[in-house]
């Protein structure tokens, strides 16, 4: 059975259950876009209830506390609060056991948490008790104004988004005990400094610190790295970020040849020790002159000005020859759209790729080029405009299993443009 769905709410203040018509027997409560709402009903009438929707009740600024029987739900599995104007939340709701969905997670053994666009939260509950977090969602909370330390025991917690909290200005400094962290959005934050001991987030692959104006970073390489998929460093319209410092930490992580790394971050100039660099256009060609390439850094400098559409997606077409003529193609994207209308100015896009040559090949040759999206345009290309610089790194394997690069002041490297 299910009670108010269908129904046009927008205006409805309270609501009264009762016993006598409900006979126990109701198990979904649809009052999602009741602006007016104010009052959470009495739920001791429901025990069978298992889903409660208060999504985008923007005058529900709390479950109260009186309301205790809301621990009592024990069938409950979805409640459903986004963008409410909750500011707290009840600690009855630990008793719900069976939920498996807070807005689009699970509470009881909580796993996902996602309160974005709560507007009115000011402060997150102490999320200690419920160890096995995996995903904590904060993003657009307006009002929240610090994250609090007790979120570093969430020993699970994988992903942690607190982008557009723009009252938040920084992190807690013991972050570094979140050992299973893989993704960091601080999108639009006000957060100034990342702590040093981010650099204990071994698992760490996806840093999103775009329009933080001001960001400062701590060494980002000084811990030894493990192996793993790949690790994205996002730094949109950051200009006061030492762009060439960041540049050349990623570009030696590259050379070591231990893990991918991507980066965009604003910026004119490939990296200094690029070996082969275009200085004026979107191509490269060269002699390989060792064998068992076995990885490339990549490197485009991209002026997204006149570019009409919400995203691009950037790539780099190359062709390797061996010594009898024939040609190999491969397709080296970097891996994450950008949003064109999130781009104030020119952006370095720095990116590797790793692969297992059998071939030894003699000549290479590059072109860089871009894929327009958008709601009327799906992969509208290839482009060369905007490709402002390019340049490319070639790594080898050497005899003794280690890996070799060669210096760009050796006298066989060059530059193009």
């Amino acid at each position: 059975m299910a009670a108010c769905a269908g129904r046009n709410l927008v205006w409805c203040i309270e609501i009264r259950l009762q016993r006598q018509r409900l006979q126990g027997n109701l198990k979904f409560l649809y009052l999602s876009d009741s602006l007016e709402l104010t009052r959470v009903p009495d739920l001791s009438s429901v025990p069978k209830l298992e889903l409660l929707f208060l999504d985008r009740c923007r005058s529900l600024i709390e479950i109260p506390s009186s309301i205790d029987n809301i621990g009592d739900l024990e069938l409950l599995k979805f409640l459903c609060i986004n963008a409410s104007g909750m500011k707290t939340l009840p600690t009855a709701i630990n008793q719900l056991k069976n939920l498996v969905d807070l807005a689009r997670g699970d509470l009881g053994n909580l796993r996902l948490l996602d309160l974005r666009d709560s507007s009115e939260l000011t402060r997150v509950p102490d999320l200690s008790s419920v160890p096995n977090l995996e995903f904590l969602s904060l993003r657009g909370c307006l009002s929240l104004i610090e994250i609090p330390s007790s979120i570093c025991n969430l020993k699970s917690l994988t992903l942690l988004d607190i982008s557009f909290c723009q009252n938040v200005n920084g992190l807690p400094e013991n972050i570094g005990n979140l050992e299973l962290l893989q993704e960091l959005n601080i999108f639009s934050s006000r957060i100034k400094a990342l702590p040093s001991s981010i650099n204990q987030l071994k698992n760490l692959v996806d840093l999103n610190c775009g329009l933080c104006e001001g960001l400062t970073l701590p060494p980002l390489t000084e811990h030894e790295v493990e192996v793993r998929i790949a690790t994205f460093l996002e730094f949109r319209n950051c200009i006061n970020l030492d762009k060439e410092k960041v540049m050349e930490d990623v570009l030696e992580t590259h050379l070591l040849n231990d893990e991918i790394v991507e980066l965009c971050i604003p910026g004119d100039e490939v990296p200094q020790r690029m070996r082969y660099k275009n200085q004026r256009g979107s191509s490269l060609s060269f002699t390989l002159d060792k064998p068992n390439l076995i990885a490339v850094s990549l490197c485009l400098v991209f002026n997204p000005k006149n570019h009409y559409c919400d995203f691009v997606l950037l790539t780099c077409e190359a062709q390797f020859i061996d010594k009898s003529g024939h040609n190999s193609d491969f397709v080296f994207d970097f891996p994450h759209l950008l949003a064109v209308d999130g781009l104030e100015s020119k952006h370095v896009c720095l990116w590797n790729k790793l692969f297992n040559m059998e071939d030894s090949f003699v000549e290479a040759s590059f072109q860089f080029c871009l894929y327009k999206y958008s709601s009327s345009i799906q992969g509208a290309g290839p482009y060369t405009e905007g490709m402002i610089k390019c340049g490319v790194h070639p790594i080898y394997v050497r005899d003794d299993g280690g890996y070799s690069t060669t210096d760009v002041s050796h006298p066989w490297g060059k530059e193009q443009g």
